[in-house]
């Protein structure tokens, strides 16, 4: 693995954990 696919992929990996904190904020103010 090169050093640009790891910073990929742990981009990718940081925004899906952004999401779903977000998405579990939302559901949580929703209610």
């Amino acid at each position: 693995m090169t050093l640009k696919m790891i910073l990929r992929s742990g981009i990718a990996l940081g925004a899906l954990a952004l999401g779903e904190a977000a998405f579990a904020q939302a559901v949580e103010t929703t209610q």
